[in-house]
């Protein structure tokens, strides 16, 4: 795309000031509008609202930007910002910058997490006004996109760039080589620079990486300043993959057997307990018993007792940590003298939490993330299956990567954030 021409007001020299939602008055330098999109996930909040217009236009370069701690600071010197007003730009070579990079024909996006609206502490209100007046200072429109939850639309999860890419950029396909995000969220340690605290996370660099653009921290892209040290804090999901290239993964489809049974899993949340089941036990004619769908203990009993009083297999499909919840259960299978066996899925920590955010992902939000308390509550209580339980067999499951299409192997291939 070629340079645009000279303009006062970043290509709306000549149009009157526009009504817009969030704006100081009402008034705004550029045709554009507050919109929403997405179906409401949490306490009826839509997961995206984002500013476009006819003002911004596509490209097929792109420019992105995290917005706090990247485009902007508290002016009052605090964390977050007190007010709407409680702003000042990072550097004063930001609003000149960004400025620059329209006038060249590269299109401006700000892409800002914003959990705190779905949790009700956040008035989007006050961002609307804050982020309007933000691109007015600067002199260019900004298409601007507030991911309000924490769903499959959050970074460093690429679903919010596709959808831009794909559905809000005219048409235009981006070279993705002429395109690049910064942000601060770049897993720097404390004094990555003398005095500056450690980075709260490295989810900023992650999205860069996820969407495959150049990454830049604010310092590197506005003061030409060196790469610094900086960590991942979570697994390589890439490398885990790499790892078990060439090896034989164990034909779990070996598993089921043709006499009835009850199997009792246990692990960690998001362990892969109930893919394994769907995957191998299931087509067995095996009922799956878990309580995110029965939603009680006791209706997850007495579905359990009906499937075994019909001669059928089942699979207990819960995290079942403590040996008194498993000992209901096998109490139940000794009764009526069919075999009981534990499935015990040995999922690290760190692969169980990039496991969460996939299925979160790959779900398209439909599953929502399992929070970390209860991680912590498994961990509490957790008691290692044994025989002297009563079970027949004891058989430790680790976790191999086992994808029904490339795409969920992509997918799985991001980075994820760490389980906070």
């Amino acid at each position: 795309m070629s340079k645009r021409g000279k303009t006062t007001q970043g290509g709306a020299a000549t149009k009157s000031r526009k009504k817009v939602e969030g704006a100081s008055g009402g008034d705004f330098k550029f045709d554009m509008q507050w919109r929403e999109y997405g179906d409401a996930l949490t306490k009826g909040v839509k997961p995206i609202v984002y500013l476009d217009g006819p003002d911004c236009m596509p490209s097929d370069k792109i420019a992105a930007f995290d917005i706090d701690h990247t485009i902007v600071k508290p002016k009052s010197g605090k964390k977050f910002s007190a007010n709407k007003d409680d702003w000042v730009f990072l550097y004063e070579e930001v609003p000149k910058k960004l400025k620059s990079l329209f006038d060249e024909g590269i299109k401006l996006v700000f892409i800002t997490n914003q959990g705190g609206i779905e949790k009700g502490r956040t008035d989007i209100s006050e961002l609307k006004h804050k982020f309007c007046r933000m691109i007015d200072e600067i002199g260019a429109p900004v298409q601007v996109y507030i991911l309000t939850g924490y769903n499959h639309y959050r970074k460093p999860n690429s679903a919010i760039w596709n959808l831009i890419v794909e559905k809000f950029n005219g048409g235009i396909k981006v070279d993705l080589s002429k395109s690049f995000f910064c942000g601060d969220a770049a897993g720097r340690a404390k004094d990555w620079s003398p005095g500056k605290v450690k980075d709260f996370s490295c989810d900023d660099r992650k999205f860069g990486v996820n969407i495959g653009v150049n990454f830049y921290t604010p310092e590197e892209f506005f003061l030409s300043e060196k790469c610094t040290v900086f960590d991942w804090r979570t697994l390589d999901p890439t490398q885990l993959i790499a790892n078990f290239n060439g090896k034989n993964i164990p034909n779990f489809a070996e598993h089921p057997t043709t006499t009835q049974e009850m199997v009792i899993m246990v692990g960690r949340p998001a362990s892969g307990k109930s893919t394994f089941t769907k995957r191998y036990l299931v087509p067995e004619g095996y009922i799956r018993i878990n309580r995110d769908t029965l939603l009680t203990p006791a209706k997850c009993q007495k579905e359990a007792q009906k499937a075994i009083d019909e001669g059928k297999s089942v699979s207990i499909d819960n995290t079942n940590p403590k040996v008194v919840d498993r000992a209901v259960y096998i109490e139940m299978a000794k009764t009526k003298k069919i075999p009981v066996r534990c499935f015990y899925f040995k999922t690290s920590p760190e692969i169980a939490s990039h496991l969460n955010f996939f299925r979160q992902n790959q779900t398209q939000g439909e599953v929502r993330r399992i929070p970390l308390v209860a991680y912590r509550i498994y961990d509490k209580y957790f008691e290692a299956p044994t025989k002297q339980e009563g079970f027949d067999d004891v058989i430790e499951i680790d976790f191999y990567p086992n994808f029904d299409n490339s795409a969920d192997e992509a997918l799985f291939g991001q980075w994820t954030p760490e389980n906070t």
